[in-house]
């Protein structure tokens, strides 16, 4: 896929007027690339891996907020919304 794009973009077909076409193209090869991981599995194993990453931050965050005084369930609160806003 990355080849095809790279032979576009050496061949000149994208100049200023046309730059558009890139994106375009960008971001069908994204979805097709999402699409392959989701089939090969890889994408559950990359979930998976992102969602054990949020629960131990969750839980530094909560011993942050602890540290400084908070009770348990104001600092659970209060990492829940963290991740509200910065996700």
């Amino acid at each position: 896929m990355k080849y095809a794009s790279d032979k576009v973009r050496r061949s000149g077909g994208c100049s200023k007027d046309n730059s558009h076409w890139q994106s375009y193209i960008n971001y069908w090869m994204k979805a097709i690339e999402y699409v392959a991981m989701a089939l090969s599995g890889e994408m559950q194993a990359y979930c998976d891996i992102e969602d054990e990453m949020v629960k131990g931050m969750f839980g530094t965050i909560v011993q942050g907020y602890l540290k400084k005084g908070y009770n348990r369930a104001t600092a659970e609160m209060m990492a829940r919304e963290f991740f509200r806003y910065e996700s």
